[in-house]
């Protein structure tokens, strides 16, 4: 019963071995397809105690990525992906930020937003 037993899990087993091979995707047409990035907007979050910092959520249709350049001082940009935020500490006064999305095939778009900066005056003064 044993050797039964034995001998029937073992053509059990060389039967199944042909089905279990690696499928390999080499197909990548469809990044070459991908559409650039469209409907580019940016969610500015100011902190209102008077530090200047600043939550800058990009945000599109088919982007990937996002290159954020502040609009100051700082040349280099941010690499934010979709979905994150980058942060940013601002003097007061007006700034323009320039958001560059990228989709997965590689082409851009980009986009200049307006960010005003103000702190509020100083209260119960004596």
């Amino acid at each position: 019963m044993k050797a039964i037993k034995i001998i029937f899990s073992l053509a059990l087993w060389v039967l199944m071995m042909p089905g279990c091979k690696k499928d390999t995707y080499t197909d990548t047409a469809f990044v070459d397809a991908g559409k650039a990035p469209e409907a580019l907007t940016a969610l500015f979050e100011i902190t209102q105690d008077n530090t200047g910092f600043v939550t800058i959520t990009p945000n599109g249709t088919n982007a990937v990525s996002y290159d954020v350049y502040y609009g100051d001082a700082v040349t280099t940009p941010a690499k934010v992906l979709a979905g994150k935020n980058t942060t940013h500490t601002y003097a007061e006064g007006v700034y323009n930020v320039k958001l560059v999305a990228w989709s997965v095939s590689g082409k851009s778009a980009e986009v200049t937003k307006q960010l005003t900066v103000s702190f509020r005056a100083p209260e119960n003064l004596k």
